[in-house]
């Protein structure tokens, strides 16, 4: 049972920032955020409320960044995982000559149904057609934000899709998308072609792990995204192929193993610069001005668990608020092995957790999210007192 720690709150709350991440499967971060916010109003009727949904880089950080940037989302018709068209969004903020890429509008898991799933043969050939949208409306700031995938393609399809050439051994070019399983038979790529009409690419992570390795993209995250234990040997074996054409570049650095590899093809193939995704979505909400005036942080998440300081949504805004002397409490589905590290009395930046079961029941926790949110933030707050 999650220990739920008293916090000292000013009699009165004067104004409260709302940060959640999406609960995952369940609801999304908007959804969440105003969840929250009923919670406290019933307390707290006259409070000021400002509400910031997050993301940490993964699914949902477009429609994160969208208010707070403005600008236009623009749709775009791409290919898919397997090379089925589907339309996907992408926001431009010409003001700023900026383009914002999310990989898995086009290259995502969503794009997938779970008997679909096979990132042997999926690409992110889909993501490279929305860079080179970006491109053709004349942006020349490109963010790109990775996670959600449905690939283990070490990005080499979205750098396909922008005119990389893949050659064979016969000097023959290979046309995509192409698939990792048939990565064996590259013998030559030849990215001289691609011309980079862009001034910055940043590639926004979710995640640290490295291309390769046993906390590489394939065996870590193959299993998740549907490969065999035999699958991700194959998986591995592509990408360590795919990795001995660009020996400038470290398969095991930090971040090139963020969305089956991506990070990897956006750096060694197109330029880009490997950042933290919730530092940077942070950066661009204005967040840590927005957590100088108020007297309390809302955060939550669908789990809460060892891996939450690992770059996520909780562990940022924690973080960041306590940088200000502001308390910030997380609500979440569930808790996991590991997540007392992140409390204030183990040296943490989590005032305290709240689990949604401690207030409602497990069921409603999964099939009334929003109710059951509502609900434990209004107990909680009432105990408080």
């Amino acid at each position: 049972m999650t220990r739920v720690n008293p916090v000292n709150l000013p009699a009165v709350l004067t104004g409260v920032l709302v940060a959640p991440d999406t609960f995952k499967g369940t609801l999304p971060a908007t959804q969440a955020a105003e969840a929250i916010a009923q919670g406290v109003r019933k307390v707290y009727p006259n409070c000021r409320l400002d509400l910031c949904p997050l993301a940490d880089g993964g699914e949902g950080s477009l429609l994160a960044v969208h208010p707070s940037l403005g600008g236009q989302l623009r749709r775009a018709e791409v290919l898919d995982p397997l090379g089925r068209g589907c339309p996907a969004s992408w926001l431009q903020v010409p003001e700023q000559n900026l383009g914002v890429i999310e990989l898995a509008e086009a290259s995502g898991l969503l794009r997938v149904s779970d008997a679909e799933r096979c990132p042997l043969q999926g690409t992110t050939y889909g993501t490279g057609q929305l860079l080179q949208e970006a491109i053709d409306h004349d942006c020349k700031n490109i963010i790109l934000f990775l996670g959600g995938s449905a690939t283990i393609d070490g990005g080499l399809g979205m750098a396909h899709a922008m005119g990389v050439k893949l050659l064979n051994a016969a000097g023959e070019q290979m046309n995509g998308p192409l698939p990792p399983k048939q990565y064996h038979s590259i013998a030559r790529i030849d990215s001289s072609a691609v011309s980079l009409q862009w001034d910055a690419l940043t590639i926004a992570c979710d995640v640290n792990n490295p291309l390769i390795g046993s906390n590489g993209a394939a065996q870590i995250y193959g299993p998740q995204k549907g490969a065999s234990s035999k699958q991700v040997r194959v998986l591995e074996n592509a990408l360590l192929h795919l990795s001995s054409f660009f020996p400038n570049v470290d398969p095991l650095s930090a971040g090139t193993g963020a969305a089956g590899g991506a990070g990897f093809g956006a750096k060694a193939m197109l330029g880009g610069t490997i950042v933290s995704g919730i530092e940077t979505i942070m950066k661009l909400v204005n967040f840590q001005e927005r957590c100088r005036n108020v007297s309390l942080v809302i955060t939550g998440e669908g789990q809460l668990d060892s891996q939450s300081n690992a770059g996520k949504v909780c562990s940022g805004v924690a973080s960041t608020a306590a940088a200000n002397t502001t308390p910030t409490i997380a609500v979440v589905g569930r808790t996991a092995a590991g997540f007392e590290s992140m409390l204030t009395e183990n040296g943490g930046p989590l005032a305290t957790v709240i689990e949604l079961s401690e207030y409602t029941s497990p069921k409603m926790a999964m099939q009334q999210t929003a109710d059951a949110i509502e609900i434990s933030i209004e107990k909680w707050l009432r105990d408080q007192h």
